[in-house]
């Protein structure tokens, strides 16, 4: 009644199963969990990452053990606590669950039809993994250095993001007058909606070939 002025009946005799209300409780139980699954995750992964790190081995590359590993600033303060860790993997985890589940559909999917650009990312990912000195196999990890030296491999994924955004469009919001690069004027507390999908695709901004997927762009 108070947010939405409508009654949903809980008080009645009959003592009806509400769907809203079952909605929220739901919600809340499975918050809940995920928050204390969370957490006893974080906790694990601090004494499995010091005791690797004392005895001088190597650790997982995942965020969290990279946030544990690699504190921002100097590890104190609200920056290394848990509190901020779970804050952190849980906005990673919502965000990055469709980008993680379609941007790599999309990726293979173009690679599929472009056999050049295919291969030549497959020769970039063999000279790079034959300069580890290590036996190729089915699965291979790469350090952050060694995928940052992957110059055609960055290109392919921008032009899968340019062709197949994961998020069509965005929404901005101005807290006071301001101008967009085109000179058009920005008003105070409005929103101006982007067209991420639309703007990958404009002739205008990236040529005759914007249709084609081309990771030399």
């Amino acid at each position: 009644m108070t947010v939405f002025g409508v009654d949903p009946g809980y008080l009645s005799t009959a003592f009806p199963s509400v769907p809203f209300g079952k909605a929220l409780d739901e919600a809340w139980e499975a918050l809940v969990r995920l928050i204390v699954s969370l957490t006893q995750q974080i906790s694990q992964r601090r004494r499995t990452t010091t005791a690797a790190a004392n005895k001088g081995g190597e650790t997982s590359t995942d965020h969290l053990t990279c946030y544990i590993n690699n504190p921002i600033g100097d590890g104190t303060g609200v920056f290394g606590t848990d509190k901020f860790l779970r804050d952190t993997m849980l906005a990673m985890m919502i965000a990055g669950r469709d980008g993680l589940a379609v941007t790599p559909s999309w990726f293979f999917w173009l690679l599929s039809k472009n056999p050049n650009a295919k291969a030549k990312l497959e020769e970039e990912v063999l000279n790079v993994h034959k300069a580890k000195n290590e036996v190729l196999i089915s699965y291979v990890t790469f350090t952050p250095e060694e995928l940052s030296s992957m110059v055609y491999l960055h290109g392919a994924v921008c032009e899968t993001l340019r062709l197949y955004p994961v998020v069509p469009y965005e929404e901005k919001g101005a807290l006071e007058e301001d101008e967009l690069p085109s000179g058009e004027k920005v008003a105070a507390v409005s929103k101006v909606l982007l067209s991420v999908y639309a703007m990958g695709r404009m002739e205008s901004i990236w040529g005759k070939d914007c249709m084609e997927f081309r990771p030399e762009r």
